[in-house]
């Protein structure tokens, strides 16, 4: 395999990766969202607990902490 064939293929699948990693992301958050039975949307937060540690608090710098 010739050299500039190889930079061409190697830049092909950097180009499919870097388009394809937003999905996979996406995907493997409502996975976890779903085995955890968390809401997931775009629109609003929503708190969910994980291994007993509440996700909305540093999701949200403006959220009040619950000693205030």
């Amino acid at each position: 395999m010739s050299k500039p064939t190889k930079g061409f293929l190697l830049t092909g699948l950097a180009i499919v990766v870097i388009s394809v990693a937003p999905m996979i992301v996406t995907l493997i958050a409502a996975a976890i969202a779903g085995v955890l039975g968390c809401p997931l949307d775009e629109g609003s937060v929503h708190s969910c607990v994980v291994l007993a540690w509440t996700s909305a608090v540093l999701s949200t710098p403006w959220a009040s902490s619950p000693g205030s």
